[in-house]
């Protein structure tokens, strides 16, 4: 009988605070830490995996951008009121990666972001 994975820390919609690598050339040992949107959890080996949605503090000519109110975000707040959620920028990360949560999206907002990165996924471009 295989391992059992425990219940996860982290749930669809929270949003955590994870090291993200810079991805300017001049900057690629610099980590900064970034909050993101878990829109999925699923077992590897041992633990957990998660998908984020990357949230940044820079508006982007992005079709698929979606601006965060300070409201949008229940139990705790970003540190900076103006933030964009990003669900073209989508990464995994293990939870030993994954600092802390600092809140949990609006559930309607989790489905419009799940909704855009398909959009993106099925049409391949945008």
């Amino acid at each position: 009988m295989g391992a059992t994975v425990s219940s996860p820390m982290y749930r669809r919609g929270d949003v955590v605070l994870i090291p993200f690598p810079m991805s300017a050339p001049s900057l690629t040992r610099d980590v900064k830490r970034r909050p993101a949107v878990v829109l999925a959890v699923y077992p590897h080996g041992n633990g957990r995996d998660y998908l984020l949605a990357l949230i940044t503090t820079k508006a982007a000519p992005d079709p698929l951008i979606m601006a965060l109110a300070p409201g949008d975000i229940t139990g705790g707040a970003l540190s900076v009121p103006a933030s964009y959620l990003r669900p073209a920028y989508l990464f995994t990360a293990g939870e030993t990666l994954i600092e802390r949560s600092i809140g949990v999206l609006r559930a309607d907002l989790v489905g419009e972001t799940a909704r855009r990165a398909s959009l993106l996924l099925t049409k391949g471009e945008l």
